[in-house]
């Protein structure tokens, strides 16, 4: 997916988010993201095996992205409209069971190329995290 075809996508996630009210909907949208990740990069980088180091940066760029789209659809739902500062949207504590396994399928996808950009960058450590309502984050850590 070219830099127009992620901002199509992305104002995509913005509205089917702003529109989700129950949690399946939600994790639709998160296992429709997983699969466009999975396919972006792979088209983009090929397997995580094969990453070559001099591309390691846009691979990091590209985690980070999605990543920020995962997250901005988990906030839209449990945090409320990112637009509006308010109370919780849900009624609910937490998120469902099936929210958080779709954003660990998320995580396990970019933890396989974080490890590839991560040696390529010559960092010490990475991370992909998955945390409440926050959704996911990706880091590297040079010492």
């Amino acid at each position: 997916m070219d830099d127009a075809g992620f901002n199509d996508y992305r104002s995509y996630v913005f509205d089917r988010a702003g529109a989700i009210v129950e949690e399946p909907q939600l994790e639709q949208l998160l296992d429709e993201m997983v699969g466009q990740a999975g396919d972006d990069l792979a088209t983009n980088f090929g397997p995580p095996e094969e990453v070559e180091g001099e591309r390691a940066e846009e691979l990091l760029a590209h985690l980070e992205a999605w990543a920020a789209v995962a997250s901005h659809a988990t906030l839209e739902v449990y945090a409320g409209p990112l637009r509006e500062v308010g109370a919780l949207r849900r009624r609910l504590a937490g998120w469902a069971r099936g929210v958080g396994a779709r954003l660990t399928r998320m995580a396990n996808l970019l933890s396989s190329y974080a490890r590839a950009a991560m040696q390529a960058l010559s960092a010490i450590e990475f991370s992909v995290g998955v945390s409440f309502p926050g959704g996911v984050s990706v880091s590297l850590t040079w010492s």
